[in-house]
């Protein structure tokens, strides 16, 4: 159900990537204008998810996964009705503002229901949500606009919306609480000390500007790669999607396989995640560089790779960083913090593309997060893993 609840979310924003081209033309808005809706989403999501942790931890991850998703599914199938750049914002504001509990409840209850050594293997499956987003978004989106319309697409996302969360509310179950932890004590606490004790930890902090790079350039490719594509290259949303779709692929492999593998390796994850953030920096450089539909289609799975592999082993280090007790908050500050990328990045993406019409220079800007996050991987003192 978690993961439902993570794939649904991701095919609301993946959406827009294979919309943006058509709407755009509807809507008469240049490539600036089709970012700024991606930053209108994740606005909203950002400023939800500093509050989400708490509701969780105080509330239960299933009553907020079950209240979030209804606003959700109106804001989704409002958006399709748009007709101007304004009612477009401010849909996309609302459904981030909806879509902003899904990390921390998720967070919380993987982390209530597996051990330790047995996380990495949980969050790299319930991460793959997001490549297999990717890919039923450029598998289906594409077609579904091409014969139907772009708002056909978000009235029919509404709806799957609306299923989830009946599904969510009959079989979902929070997760037991850890022996010694007082649920009426968590509910009482001070929610700016428990945020202020987790800024002073600065392995938590350093893990946050980790997060905040990897998010970067992972929603960074996952928004602009098809449009660039199509702009910079001049290949068709199907041939863009094609090439998305095995990006997704990628990742939908590399996530859990990868994270099973840190389980069972004695290294540390830093120790594991180090090289990550120096292939992704590579490989977006290269995809960057590439200019035939061969190149792409050839470096296509290795960017799925190196862009999505980090995740799971970034959500099962916080879990490890700050322990069961206030997981929810800790995911939601360190999710609304990182996600603050994507408000960004796309904003520089687009203006940079246009300003410049470099497709390298778009992904070149992309690869300044991930890099962030291998210095900063570095800093982190993480404990040798305890298998219990």
């Amino acid at each position: 159900m978690c993961f439902l609840v993570m794939m649904i979310s991701f095919l609301v924003r993946i959406a827009w990537a294979n919309a943006a081209t058509k709407a755009g033309h509807d809507l008469s808005l240049t490539a600036t204008m089709l970012g700024a809706f991606i930053t209108a989403f994740f606005s909203g999501y950002v400023i939800t998810n500093t509050m989400a942790g708490m509701a969780v931890d105080r509330y239960g991850a299933k009553r907020t996964v079950c209240v979030s998703l209804i606003p959700l599914a109106a804001s989704v199938a409002a958006f399709g009705a748009i007709q101007n750049m304004t009612h477009g914002l401010m849909a996309q504001f609302m459904m981030g503002l909806s879509a902003g509990l899904d990390f921390a409840a998720t967070t919380k209850l993987a982390a209530g229901w597996f051990p330790i050594h047995e996380r990495g293997r949980a969050f790299g499956i319930l991460s793959t949500a997001s490549s297999s987003s990717l890919i039923i978004a450029n598998l289906l989106f594409p077609n579904i606009i091409e014969h139907k319309s772009w708002h056909a697409l978000y009235y029919a996302l509404g709806g799957a919306v609306v299923g989830v969360a009946v599904l969510c509310l009959v079989v979902i179950r929070d997760s037991p609480t850890e022996p010694g932890i007082d649920k009426a004590a968590i509910a009482s606490e001070n929610y700016l000390t428990t945020v202020v004790s987790l800024l002073r930890d600065r392995d938590y902090v350093f893990l946050t500007i980790v997060f905040f790079g990897a998010l970067w350039g992972t929603w960074g490719v996952i928004f602009w790669s098809n449009a660039l594509m199509v702009k910079g290259h001049g290949f068709s949303n199907v041939v863009a999607g094609e090439i998305t779709t095995l990006i997704g692929i990628g990742g939908f492999f590399a996530k859990p396989s990868y994270g099973w593998i840190s389980d069972i390796l004695p290294f540390r994850r830093k120790t594991m995640l180090f090289p990550c953030f120096v292939g992704f920096v590579a490989i977006l450089l290269l995809f960057g560089a590439a200019t035939s539909e061969w190149e792409f289609l050839v470096l296509a799975p290795f960017v799925g790779i190196f862009t999505f592999v980090c995740q799971p082993l970034l959500v099962a280090m916080l879990t490890e960083i700050v322990g069961k007790r206030n997981v929810g908050t800790a995911s939601g500050i360190m999710n609304a913090l990182g996600q603050s990328s994507t408000i960004i990045a796309p904003l520089i993406v687009g203006s940079a593309f246009q300003a410049t019409h470099s497709f390298f220079g778009a992904f070149a800007a992309l690869a300044v997060g991930p890099s962030l996050g291998a210095v900063f991987i570095l800093l982190i003192r993480e404990c040798k893993k305890k298998r219990k």
